[in-house]
């Protein structure tokens, strides 16, 4: 089972991936089938996993509609990590999840993309496993390593959906861009020679193609990008019995 920190006021607030009790109704949900929550909020099933080491199951639900927002403030660090030691971890779901509690610890109103996903779920729920958040890069590649975008375009229209939005539309991730590692030449500190962007002012856009890009012009916080939202729903998956 994975542990996050999420820091609120001063104080650490340890918050579980997984639900204490998943829903094994889940079982039987497909790739692009509707899904609908206690509340009322309708997304497409975009993945369907089991986690071998933990016989832990779960969907990710993709919202029906999108908006057009920015990712936040300019010059404001969320959870900045070092591309040499940690460059990977943004590739996580986990990663998402972490950012998204950090905003919500912040106060989400201050972050549009964020906010707008985090509206989805009852009030004073807080974000946790199980939440409608803002998807990581990591969340994205999972999404397209599961589906066709053309059968989930027609999924998104048919119950009411609005369909993403092709290259060279852009969706914001909850991913921020990462600091690049400080070397030693010398004995005196200095910055890789690619250092050439501010890491505060900076968050991953993506295509449904899976392009990142590389010119960070486009990856500011202040500029409007598509916004969808995901919510992973959690199951603990029989086991088979032996015969």
């Amino acid at each position: 089972m994975a542990l996050f920190i999420c820091c609120c006021g001063g104080n650490s607030e340890y918050i579980y991936r997984y639900p204490d009790a998943p829903d094994t109704d889940n079982l039987a949900y497909s790739l692009y089938d509707l899904y609908e929550d206690p509340s009322g909020q309708r997304g497409i099933v975009v993945c369907r996993e089991v986690e071998p080491e933990s016989n832990i199951g779960y969907i990710s639900v993709l919202s029906l509609d999108e908006t057009e927002t920015v990712w936040g403030p300019q010059n404001r660090i969320v959870y900045p990590i070092s591309e040499q030691d940690l460059g990977w971890l943004i590739f996580t779901p986990e990663y998402a999840l972490s950012v998204n509690q950090i905003v919500d610890c912040l106060g989400d109103s201050s972050f549009p993309a964020f906010n707008w996903c985090h509206q989805k779920n009852p009030s004073g729920d807080g974000i946790k496993g199980g939440s409608w958040i803002l998807p990581g890069v990591g969340d994205w590649f999972l999404i397209f390593e599961s589906i066709d975008i053309d059968v989930l375009n027609k999924a998104l229209e048919a119950y009411g959906g609005q369909k993403l939005g092709l290259y060279p539309a852009r969706y914001w991730t909850a991913s921020e861009d990462i600091k690049d590692a400080i070397v030693f030449d010398d004995g005196n500190p200095d910055y890789e020679p690619n250092w050439d962007f501010d890491p505060r002012a900076r968050a991953v856009p993506i295509t449904v193609d899976l392009k990142t890009g590389t010119n960070k012009v486009y990856w500011s916080k202040t500029l409007p990008y598509r916004v969808r939202a995901i919510k992973y729903i959690y199951y603990y998956k029989p086991y088979q019995k032996e015969r």
